[in-house]
């Protein structure tokens, strides 16, 4: 591959924005939410005499296509969307990176498709919860984090009745499709199981994130994402 090359790949049936640097093996370098390509220049710059890196705009971000429905925005659509970019760029086996929903998608990457991934890098993000019960928990308090963010509800005030299709309308609405971003993206993959058992012995994963809250303790709490 060229030193630096800028693509537009077709994955899932709509383009995904990618900026090739660098030779050797792959590096698949993966932003967070609301993030692009642009976020990882540097990391890319720095790795480019090592691997040959990758940076995708993932769906909605950056030059990438926003599509006009909510599929494209869910995990498993971006997962396979990824697979597809492998395949076009015939990559039968990449190392990922990525950063808090990047490093989230890096993890469903590799559980999903561990045949297809070397080694993972996830910085700020977690593998979900497992314990039904702090994941039940956790589900309240993003929901109350939605209906302050995206329908304006004041802090304390409960779920409005109706809050799920409120929140589809809006991100059907959105050009940036913001609230369709965090609804599948966002909190709610850290409230729910991406543990790559089915990786186990196949890939390196590597977890980095600053201090634990005295709560973590184990994977039954891992810290907030």
């Amino acid at each position: 591959m060229s030193l630096l090359e800028e693509r537009y790949i077709d994955a899932g049936g709509y383009r995904l924005r990618t900026v090739t640097e660098g030779r050797g093996p792959a590096l698949l370098l993966l932003h967070g939410f609301t993030g692009s390509t642009e976020t990882l220049a540097t990391t890319a710059t720095a790795l480019r005499r090592d691997f040959c890196t990758i940076r995708v705009d993932l769906p909605g971000h950056g030059r990438s296509d926003a599509p006009q429905e909510l599929e494209p925005y869910t995990m498993e659509s971006c997962v396979e969307s990824l697979l597809d970019l492998l395949d076009t760029l015939e990559i039968e086996r990449s190392c990922v990176f990525g950063y808090s929903m990047g490093g989230r998608t890096a993890l469903a990457l590799c559980a999903a498709h561990p045949d297809r991934v070397c080694a993972v890098a996830a910085l700020g993000a977690s593998a979900g919860i497992e314990d039904e019960a702090l994941r039940a928990e956790r589900v309240g308090e993003s929901n109350s984090r939605f209906a302050r963010i995206v329908l304006f509800v004041p802090e304390g005030s409960e779920t409005p009745p109706g809050y799920e299709e409120k929140l589809r309308d809006i991100a059907i609405r959105s050009e940036f499709f913001f609230a369709a971003g965090i609804e599948n993206w966002g909190w709610k993959v850290g409230r729910r199981e991406i543990f790559a058992r089915n990786a186990a012995g196949k890939v390196e994963i590597i977890l980095v994130r600053g201090a634990l809250p005295e709560s973590a303790t184990g994977r039954d709490a891992p810290p907030r994402s």
